[in-house]
């Protein structure tokens, strides 16, 4: 019998999933993810560091480091973790 979190994990990633594992990933791993804690890993960085001196070069790199690592790690990792958990919970409990 499944609990009720179960529950509402396969309902949200039944979708979730819908949108697609590449939609997936940028829509959660770029913009959700990796555009914020860039965002604010920036402003941290203005903020507490005294010498610092803007970079257009240096900040488009970061950015577009970000969006791969968003996209491909972070994006990836939670598709994968959550397909995992998904399929292991509709396997015990095919009606969830």
């Amino acid at each position: 019998m499944p609990t009720e979190r179960e529950k509402k994990f396969v309902a949200h990633w039944k979708t979730k999933r819908k949108m697609g594992k590449w939609k997936f990933c940028l829509v959660q791993g770029v913009l959700l993810w990796a555009i914020p804690v860039f965002v604010i890993l920036q402003l941290v960085h203005v903020v507490f560091k005294d010498d610092h001196v803007f970079e257009v070069g240096q900040l488009v790199t970061s950015f577009v480091v970000w969006v791969i690592m968003g996209f491909f790690g972070f994006g990836l990792l939670m598709w994968w973790l959550n397909e995992r958990a998904y399929r292991k919970l509709t396997i015990k409990n095919p009606n969830a």
